[in-house]
């Protein structure tokens, strides 16, 4: 899309400005249309609490159900994002800025990256299109979602090593330490992006004769001191709550259930990344063969990325997930790399009649396609949300809820379709109510039989709310 051969950088760097408004729209677009839903609804609650109840966090881990406490992973995201959604408030806009934040600086990385290893800007930007396109990626910036963040701060912690020739022993501390907080955000998640770190470093301390000893202690010292910190905070607390039912979630009912070792390894993941992904993945295979057969070096950011994505792909066919978010990090890394082979692919035609007709058009194409996205933009600012599913139809739900006389415990049947789902949406946007599972509302109500809102199955869009008396 903006490769303009050997133009002159300085020239042409009203490009990178206009490359930045367009990914500033692509990523805010649907603030508006944007349900917060599901998994995001979670971690929206969560941020909420510890703008408003910050102090309970002396006395227990943050609940999120109403006999559940939140131990899926642990809090860094929420305290990042609490602050800034404290001043842009906790509703559905403000909520989603942190994300927003964290997609415009992976961005910004991106772009550093790719021209770190070229002598001109075109390919940062193009890595930066290829990442902002890609419709998963944009998805998981568009409400409070953990792997953006996670994957920032492992990617940071790459480039830390890469930036310079010889890395000094700061820069394997401070490594570690950016690793550590990705820990913090995501869990047991990052141990494929660790065991890449580790490679490259190995790599490093051999091409540059180091002290092997003294830099993976130094690394290691960054990387221990958030983890330790989050565990000492969780044992003088909470009494080690946290830790106690994280391992029996993560290694216990998750890793050794008897579901997950049935059989050794799922391939679905990597059926999924391939489906979604699989234009990317030949540009990578192109720019690699095409790099070996010229004789050149694969540097350290490639061996990162495909390290990464293989010990990925192998840690989630073991568990068996599938979900696109568990791809977060495959497509920011790669991203680099498929800029940089994109600008390449337009180099091998070495002044051809086809490069020169495209050095002329593409910059009106740039042109155009800021003006396409601003049309875009505008109107999805300027239109009310008519989409037509589950998510919406809670939202719009509100103002029922909302209304004093309406302030009932909400209890949930267990026909309703996408259960935890339609739980997790409703606690967010009916905040003036209860919400309560049917075994949640058998436990705690007993025999009392209250008045509520009961929910039951409709249809995959919407659901019925019937007010009566509960009688489990």
């Amino acid at each position: 899309m903006l490769a303009f051969g050997h133009m002159n950088d300085i020239k042409n760097s009203h490009h990178i400005y206009l490359a930045a408004a367009i990914c500033f729209m692509i990523i805010t677009a649907q603030t508006l249309w944007s349900t917060i839903h599901g998994d995001g609804a979670v971690y929206a609650w969560m941020i909420r609490e510890v703008c408003h109840n910050a102090s309970s966090l002396l006395n227990h881990p943050l609940a999120w159900t109403r006999t559940n406490f939140f131990i899926d992973h642990p809090y860094f995201f929420f305290l990042v994002a609490a602050p800034i959604s404290k001043i842009f408030g906790t509703g559905d806009i403000g909520i989603k800025i942190p994300n927003y934040i964290v997609g415009f600086i992976s961005l910004w990385m991106v772009y550093k990256i790719a021209k770190h290893y070229s002598n001109s800007f075109w390919p940062g930007l193009l890595a930066c299109y290829v990442l902002i396109s890609n419709p998963l990626y944009e998805l998981m910036l568009k409400q409070p979602t953990l792997d953006p963040l996670a994957q920032l701060l492992s990617l940071l912690s790459i480039f830390v090593m890469i930036n310079n020739e010889k890395p000094k022993m700061k820069q394997f501390f401070i490594s570690g330490l950016l690793m550590g907080f990705a820990f913090l955000t995501k869990g047991l998640e990052l141990l494929p992006n660790l065991a890449a770190l580790f490679i490259v470093v190995c790599n490093l301390i051999k091409k540059n004769n180091l002290n092997p000893l003294k830099v993976i202690s130094i690394g290691l010292l960054g990387l221990t001191l958030p983890i330790v910190s989050w565990l000492i905070y969780d044992r003088i607390f909470w009494n080690q709550t946290w830790y106690h039912q994280y391992y029996a979630r993560q290694f216990t009912n998750r890793f050794f259930s008897e579901a997950n070792t049935q059989t050794a390894i799922d391939l679905g993941y990597l059926k999924n990344l391939i489906s979604k992904y699989f234009i990317q993945i030949g540009i990578i295979i192109w720019g690699t063969v095409k790099a070996l057969k010229q004789g050149q070096r694969l540097n350290l950011f490639w061996w990162y990325t495909v390290l990464y994505s293989f010990f990925n792909i192998v840690a989630f066919s073991i568990i068996k997930k599938d979900s696109s978010q568990h791809l977060t990090g495959i497509f920011l890394f790669s991203s680099v790399l498929v800029g940089h082979y994109l600008y390449e692919i337009y180099q091998s035609m070495n002044y051809s009649k086809t490069q020169m007709t495209l050095n002329k058009i593409l910059p009106y194409f740039h042109y155009t396609v800021g003006a396409a996205v601003l049309a875009m933009w505008i109107w999805f600012m300027t239109h009310e949300n008519n989409k037509k599913d589950l998510w919406t139809y809670i939202k719009n739900q509100t103002a029922f809820f909302s209304q004093a006389e309406n302030n009932l415990p909400v209890v949930l049947a267990d026909n309703v379709d996408d259960l935890t789902g339609v739980y997790f949406t409703a606690q967010w946007y009916w905040s003036n109510n209860k919400i309560f599972f049917a075994q949640e509302a058998k436990s705690l109500f007993g025999e009392n039989a209250p008045e509520v809102f009961l929910i039951t199955k409709k249809d995959e869009n919407s659901f019925n709310i019937e007010r009566t008396l509960y009688h489990p």
